[in-house]
């Protein structure tokens, strides 16, 4: 276990570094106000605050929610109801763990690739912790924090199955399709990409393709 360790962290030091900076920049970027609002950002946390009080997916009108995708709310109501607190409360903390997990999902999609070397990831890593596009996501309470690490999840998740072309891998691929397109309709264009990779990639054959 212990070597696992020092073995992953020999591997992803870079991007371990660039995970630090990028929780001290959205520290401070909500140190001062909180997590910054939008209409979506109050729908997100309205619905979410209704479910986990008993009374459903309702908005602020309490109205069902209709015109955004259920899974966010969703994924805020479970963790706010694990830990107390309220999904704009718990967001600054939440976003930063997301814009940890994506680093290191961008770390582990690196790791392997030929021609990758140790400049490439360091300036790629520093892009990822100080892009100010980045952080105006992760510094908002919107659902592309959660989508934007599905769809590295999903790039991760096709390069194991088309190691194995196993039935297992490829629930697993399907699922975080289906859980990204429950976040954000944009979760189609991942099942179009998926439909695709599968139709073109020669190691399967016709049968198993249908």
């Amino acid at each position: 276990m212990i070597q696992n360790i020092q073995s992953y962290l020999l591997r992803h030091w870079d991007a371990l570094l660039a995970a630090i900076a990028a929780c001290i920049s959205i520290y401070y970027l909500t140190a001062y106000s909180g997590i910054g609002l939008s209409p979506d950002s109050i729908a997100y946390s309205s619905a979410a605050i209704n479910l986990k009080n008993g009374a459903g997916l309702l908005d602020y009108n309490s109205l069902p929610l209709v015109d955004f995708p259920a899974g966010y709310p969703l994924f805020l109501a479970g963790l706010s109801l694990i830990c107390g607190f309220t999904p704009i409360a718990l967001a600054p903390v939440l976003n930063a763990g997301l814009y940890v997990v994506l680093i290191l999902l961008t770390s582990q999609i690196l790791y392997g690739m030929e021609g990758i070397t140790r400049f490439y990831r360091a300036a790629l890593f520093l892009v990822l912790a100080c892009s100010p596009c980045l952080w105006e996501v992760y510094g908002m309470l919107w659902s592309e924090t959660l989508f934007l690490v599905m769809v590295l999840a999903f790039i991760l998740q096709w390069k194991r199955y088309i190691i194995a072309h196993d039935d297992r891998h490829l629930f697993l691929l399907a699922l975080l399709v289906g859980l990204a397109f429950l976040t954000r309709i944009a979760g189609l264009s991942l099942l179009a990409t998926g439909f695709a990779l599968i139709l073109f990639d020669g190691q399967i054959n016709g049968l198993k393709k249908i």
